[in-house]
């Protein structure tokens, strides 16, 4: 008797195979989405105080950006930050040098702290 195809133990054997290879395969690539979103949110901290500082040194007088919330800072950044702005945070300046010594963003998944010269990430 000529028997074709395959049996119920190569079959299941392929379909746990395939399995135990799409754990792996979804556990590394939500392991990159989290790197990036990290990386992502401290990319976009840089930026906003790189944005306020170069801000900073163009305005002259009033119009100088002081310590405050972010929510009114962004809207006098404009053009200046093309990043994904902060849902809230606070950043001080020094009055004297108008750089910024100390920040503090929350993203949509991290938030960022700066304290005038490392920045650090937490996860919300």
């Amino acid at each position: 008797m000529n028997k074709k195809g395959f049996t119920l133990t190569e079959l299941l054997l392929v379909i746990l195979l395939v399995g135990v290879l799409s754990i792996i395969a979804s556990t590394a690539v939500f392991r990159h989405i989290t790197s990036t979103r990290k990386d992502a949110s401290l990319r976009n901290a840089v930026a906003y105080v790189a944005a306020v500082n170069d801000y900073n040194f163009i305005s002259e007088g009033e119009d100088v950006i002081t310590s405050g919330d972010v929510s009114t800072i962004t809207p006098k950044l404009k053009d200046s930050f093309e990043g994904t702005k902060p849902i809230s945070g606070t950043i001080t300046v020094d009055s004297s040098t108008k750089k910024v010594t100390a920040a503090s963003f929350v993203f949509k998944y991290y938030s960022v702290s700066y304290n005038g010269t490392n920045y650090t990430v937490t996860k919300n």
